[in-house]
């Protein structure tokens, strides 16, 4: 009897206990099933804000995609009525007429050169400035009909302008122009000054000229001498000296570089398609001197800032100086 009544509560002991761990068994389940539908439930949230934000990057790249066609469609439109008014922005007119290749930085200032009257670029060196200036300049001589008309349009005295240079860097250049328009720029490297008076020689008789011209400093004055020995009329030009008849500039040098300013001001000029010959001309600056008349900087100044010898310019000035339309202040 007393053993019974021991084993009976041990039974219940027993059971008990299981009761007990079945409880705590349920209770981590639980916690287990609990955590698990947590971890659901931030996937679920997870999931639907990536959704979220895919749907916010999918607009936004809508909306790029949308800027980027309208911006394409206004740069047609722009371009038909560009061509419709005769008009060829800049960047494609340095690749498709000049044929020449420009970075980034090139194409943005011949935009805003297109775009804006003035533009500024900060200074550096090796940046391709100047050439960038003479395409914008080419491309603006273009626009505007400065460049050489048909064949027989041009009319006029013919004239030769000659500047001369003996071995070195720089070139001897011969351009020829009737009338307004210049028909021929010619630049020889590595001769000596008979040479150059035999090229100005065959010049004269392949043309015809009623006036040359030739820069008559240093060197030049041989070459003016053996044409005058030759028997031709040439007219020497000597740079620093005074200015015959404008006297706003320092010198006749500026003053042929100031009637040449205003021809193309006036359009009074058709020039070839002559990379080098705009590059020298856009190259050139000015000042004033302690008397304020204009002179044009000097070459040594030139050759500091990595500028060569405008041969060409030079050349180009001498053949219009001192053409009897040209007009002067007070004159």
């Amino acid at each position: 009897m007393g053993r019974g009544g021991t084993d009976g509560r041990e039974g219940i002991e027993e059971k008990g206990q299981e009761g007990i761990l079945r409880q705590v068994q349920d209770e981590r389940e639980a916690e287990v099933q609990d955590e698990r539908e947590a971890e659901v439930q931030d996937e679920r949230e997870a999931e639907v804000q990536d959704e979220r934000e895919a749907e916010v990057q999918d607009e936004r790249e809508a909306e790029v995609q949308d800027g980027r066609e309208v911006e394409a469609q206004d740069e047609r439109e722009a371009k038909v009525q560009d061509e419709r008014e005769g008009v060829v922005e800049p960047v494609g007119f340095a690749r498709d007429v000049l044929g020449v290749r420009l970075w980034s930085k090139q194409e943005e200032v011949l935009r805003a050169v297109m775009e804006e009257r003035r533009v500024a670029v900060k200074s550096g060196n090796g940046l391709g400035k100047d050439f960038t200036a003479a395409v914008a300049l080419l491309w603006y001589l273009h626009w505007s009909g400065m460049f050489m008309p048909e064949a027989g349009a041009a009319s006029g005295p013919l004239v030769i302008g000659m500047d001369v240079a003996r071995y070195g860097r720089n070139r001897t250049v011969i351009v020829v122009r009737r009338g307004d328009v210049v028909e021929s720029v010619r630049a020889l490297s590595g001769i000596d000054t008979m040479a150059g008076a035999g090229q100005v020689i065959a010049a004269l008789r392949e043309y015809g000229p009623a006036q040359v011209n030739v820069d008559e400093v240093g060197v030049g004055a041989g070459v003016v001498d053996r044409l005058r020995e030759q028997g031709y009329t040439v007219r020497g030009m000597v740079g620093s000296r005074k200015p015959e008849r404008d006297l706003t500039c320092a010198n006749r040098r500026a003053e042929g570089y100031l009637m040449l300013k205003r021809r193309f001001g006036e359009r009074r000029i058709r020039i070839p398609r002559d990379v080098e010959l705009i590059k020298e001309l856009a190259g050139l600056r000015y000042e004033y001197n302690s008397q304020g008349r204009m002179q044009i900087e000097g070459k040594r100044k030139m050759r500091r800032r990595g500028i060569a010898s405008p041969d060409k310019a030079d050349a180009l000035m001498l053949a219009f100086l001192d053409d009897e339309r040209d007009r002067f202040f007070g004159i």
